[in-house]
């Protein structure tokens, strides 16, 4: 994966498929920063233990995890934020207290589109509108992983809010 030639302000698609998705990771160690990573598909201890055994470093990331209250798991991570997947505005109240956490510069990981989509249908439109403009407000750079997400309409949306798409 190329990810040393990216700008300094960057929206990035990095469309994966069920057996590489972990590997969009990667990107943690060329972003020299910490960051958010908000996770629609899977608990954020799980997301960091499947991380945790293929070497990537999660230190840089604080987790907004937003599924674990839907299933409702145990919710004692450190560095994370549980938000409710169905409350955009829990979801982004996660947001603004993560990202005052971070000095200067930061990214955001959202994980993944695909089920971002899955729970809120074309809505998830308004929901990255609103979170893009949030980004720039918190000067953060966004890293949007995506499973080979079907809708096309929905995929071309979002490859015009980014700068580049990267296929894994």
């Amino acid at each position: 994966m190329k990810f040393n030639d990216l700008p300094s302000d960057f929206r990035l698609l990095i469309d994966t498929n069920k057996n590489n998705h972990l590997d969009a990771y990667n990107i943690l160690e060329h972003l020299h920063t910490r960051g958010i990573c908000l996770t629609f598909g899977r608990p954020a201890s799980n997301l960091k233990s499947l991380l945790n055994v293929k070497g990537i470093s999660t230190s840089s990331l604080i987790f907004i995890d937003c599924i674990t209250k839907k299933i409702k798991g145990n919710q004692k991570l450190q560095d994370c934020y549980y938000a409710n997947l169905d409350s955009f505005a829990e979801i982004f109240a996660a947001i603004d207290a993560a990202s005052s956490e971070i000095q200067g510069r930061k990214f955001l990981i959202l994980d993944s589109l695909n089920e971002l989509y899955l729970h809120h249908g074309y809505k998830s439109l308004i929901f990255l509108d609103f979170l893009n403009n949030m980004l720039v407000t918190h000067n953060s750079r966004a890293i949007f992983l995506t499973n080979s997400l079907k809708d096309e309409q929905m995929l071309n949306y979002i490859k015009q809010k980014c700068d580049r798409t990267i296929l894994l």
